[in-house]
């Protein structure tokens, strides 16, 4: 199988290319479509309604261009991906922090972005492993709040088995044609996924409703299956836990995909996982801490029979 990572928020192929754009990345990035890879035999609205159901997750990039994703975490504080800032993994930040944009909506503004990051933290276990997907993660101070829109929160549980949502502005296609414009997509697109591993890295696959190109788990797509592509980059991973509310449990470093092309069936998406202990102490460190834990009495007894439920499921599914 291969295992080369690209980072969601640039099409390059090699590290030589991607340190080679490192520093020119932050001034001269374009992008010209946004938003999730999706199925094709699905109504594009209902991905439209499914993005909007996250509205702490913005765009993220310099005020010349849309690159990547980043959620609203605290009501000055986004959280996104370490690569989208310091793609050579040395802690240093590849271009000027006073151009650094993040806003949110179901459109990126064609009018261009507003600088207003103030200063940038970057994890540090990023740095240390030279750049590992485990620990991709960085976040942005704002200069002035955000108070309209309510903060998502982080959550250290584990979602091995649970329904996933990927939410981004990346590049859009369908799994048969990428990338392609999508007729009636905003910018911001959401897709469910089962997460099917979770350890050093989270992953899911976006599996083609015919069952050809499954990877792991089970090989039948979702309502509103999707994939992350270019630009989803530091997007975040809810997942939907037993007290039914849905909690970010990583944050997007890239994909690989062993079936074709570029985000179509079969790509896999590889997220930092927040329940790692190294990027939970960082994190508290800048402020964000886990949602509490519900009470026994009702998520403990839910998530049990959820559990029971998704073995027998799987199991029913390999027959």
């Amino acid at each position: 199988m291969s295992q080369f990572i690209r980072p969601h928020g640039h099409h390059v192929r090699t590290m030589a290319m991607l340190i080679a754009l490192s520093t020119a990345m932050m001034s001269v990035f374009q992008s010209t479509s946004f938003g999730i890879s999706v199925r094709p035999d699905r109504p594009i609205g209902s991905y439209n309604a499914l993005g909007a159901q996250f509205p702490a997750t913005g765009y993220f990039g310099d005020v010349n261009g849309q690159f990547c994703t980043g959620t609203l975490v605290a009501p000055n504080k986004v959280l996104t991906a370490a690569h989208c800032i310091d793609l050579n993994a040395d802690g240093v930040v590849d271009g000027p922090i006073n151009q650094l944009a993040f806003g949110l909506g179901a459109n990126i503004p064609g009018g261009g972005l507003t600088a207003n990051v103030s200063s940038v933290a970057i994890n540090p276990g990023w740095v240390s492993s030279g750049g590992s997907a485990q620990f991709d993660m960085a976040v942005l101070t704002l200069s002035t709040p955000i108070n309209t829109t309510a903060p998502a929160k982080i959550f250290d549980g584990d979602p091995t088995g649970l329904k996933g949502f990927a939410v981004g502005y990346g590049t859009q296609g369908t799994g048969t044609d990428f990338p392609s414009n999508l007729a009636g997509a905003n910018d911001k697109l959401g897709a469910e996924n089962m997460i099917d591993v979770v350890g050093d890295e989270i992953q899911f696959d976006f599996d083609n409703p015919n069952g050809s190109t499954s990877s792991f788990g089970s090989s039948s797509a979702l309502n509103l299956e999707g994939g992350t592509a270019g630009g989803d980059s530091g997007s975040p991973l809810y997942a939907e836990f037993g007290n039914g509310q849905r909690y970010i449990v990583g944050i997007l470093n890239g994909g690989f995909n062993d079936f074709g092309s570029e985000s179509e069936y079969g790509d896999i998406s590889v997220y930092a996982p927040i329940r790692d202990s190294s990027n939970l102490s960082w994190l508290s460190s800048q402020g964000i801490t886990p949602a509490a834990i519900p009470e026994p009495g009702t998520f403990g007894v839910f998530a049990i029979g959820l559990l029971g439920l998704f073995v027998s499921r799987r199991r029913n599914r390999r027959d």
